[in-house]
């Protein structure tokens, strides 16, 4: 073997573990070594600056704009009644709640 090619694979070897490192913290470990083999030191920053798993899938509440996990029926903040249409949250409609807001 020679010695590029044994730079390399150690190279996609130290990207790699480290990319997977970084991503685990973000709930992303599978984004981490695909960017820390292709990219290196520049994709752990991209991994590393990028939002959380939990935080892609959060939307916002639309009484408060608190962040609210997919299909949670009530916001941890305000305490208010969400409804979910297409994956979207949603004022409950007809509601006292609504009316009086």
């Amino acid at each position: 073997m020679d010695d590029v090619t044994l730079w390399w694979l150690v190279s996609a070897g130290v990207g790699l573990v480290v990319g997977v490192v970084i991503g685990t913290a973000k709930r992303r470990a599978m984004a981490g070594a695909v960017w820390g083999v292709l990219l290196g030191p520049v994709g752990w920053l991209i991994v590393a600056i990028g939002p959380d798993a939990a935080q892609q899938r959060a939307k916002r509440c639309p009484h408060c704009l608190g962040l609210l996990p997919v299909l949670q029926s009530e916001c941890a903040h305000c305490n208010r009644r969400v409804v979910w249409v297409r994956g979207e949250p949603r004022k409950p409609s007809g509601s006292a709640q609504s009316i009086s807001q």
